[in-house]
């Protein structure tokens, strides 16, 4: 949860750059300059290895300057289409395939820099899957609670009906059962090894406290969110999939805590700043999210596939 609250710092950072450096006024969403700003960070990175400028001395002025030229690019875009119709609607598409190749290269070596190193000693090939998988599940949770939230403010509201309600859960309950399996796969592969090296990581979640979250883990994160996800009526409910979706973010909060806290020395034990924390930079990014959303425009303007779903009544 902490990296997706840092991904969404820093892709808002470099959005608001962005649209600062692209000359005019752009009437686009908060959530896209986020998004926006995000993928400019992942291409500016990998563009500043690609020129090998990525690690230089001092601040990387370099690679911000690529991370915040690309997310200008596709800030201007995105302004553009709003503006008048896209000549050309497949850009952002045949930008999203590469994108998402990128996105997971970069998730595995964050993931492996930032978290598996603390533990210098162990290594998994499974962990950066789960981090991925649960960053994934987080993105859809937030979305499915935004839109719930949302489903008031039209033509919006169209959108938020119950059959789309019943897509996002089933995306939802896919990612909930892919992220069980790589956390099974891992315990498994590591129980059957019976290596040294790698079942300290386990010894160190065992311990009075922590056992006790991953127990929650199991029944918390997984067990009732699959149970009620089975559901349809669940699904077609907007406020009990909301419910379901804001209590997937809290577990993915605790499962992020799980995995690197035990790690690192001195932190094993619960402590004030864990809850305050997050709490303080997601409500000052909450606040800032609902202040912009004020009076802009939630759907897309000048998008086929957009309004080929209104023209359908939003399915």
């Amino acid at each position: 949860m902490l990296n997706i609250i840092w991904a969404i710092i820093a892709g808002l950072v470099i959005g608001l750059l962005a649209k600062l450096v692209v000359p005019g006024r752009q009437a686009i969403p908060l959530w896209l300059t986020i998004v926006l700003g995000i993928v400019g960070a992942l291409v500016g990175n990998w563009l500043a290895t690609v020129f090998g400028v990525r690690h230089t001395s001092g601040i990387d002025w370099i690679r911000h300057f690529l991370q915040i030229g690309v997310a200008a690019v596709l800030v201007r875009w995105s302004a553009e289409r709003d503006a008048v119709p896209d000549v050309d609607p497949r850009r952002f598409r045949l930008f999203a395939g590469p994108g998402l190749v990128v996105y997971g290269l970069t998730v595995t070596f964050a993931s492996i820099d930032w978290a598996m190193s603390i533990e210098p000693r162990w290594s998994s090939t499974v962990y950066p899957m789960m981090f991925g998988v649960g960053q994934v599940l987080a993105g859809f949770a937030f979305t499915i609670a935004a839109a719930v939230l949302l489903r008031d403010r039209e033509p919006f509201g169209r959108l938020v009906n119950p059959a789309n309600l019943v897509d996002l859960g089933n995306l939802m309950l896919t990612f909930v059962l892919l992220w069980a399996y790589l956390a099974f796969t891992q315990l498994l592969l590591i129980y059957a090894g019976n290596i040294r090296e790698e079942v300290t990581w386990y010894l160190a979640r065992e311990q009075p406290g922590w056992l006790g979250v991953a127990f929650a883990l199991i029944g918390v994160h997984f067990f009732l969110p699959f149970a009620l996800l089975l559901q349809r009526a669940v699904k077609r409910n907007p406020v009990a999939l909301a419910t379901v979706a804001g209590l997937i973010l809290v577990m993915r909060l605790v499962d992020d805590y799980w995995l690197v806290l035990p790690g690192i020395r001195g932190a094993e034990r619960f402590h004030w700043l864990y809850v305050v924390t997050p709490l303080a930079v997601g409500g000052l990014w909450l606040a800032a999210y609902a202040r912009r959303l004020r009076g802009l425009a939630l759907v897309p303007a000048n998008d086929p596939l957009v309004e080929q779903a209104m023209a359908a009544h939003g399915h």
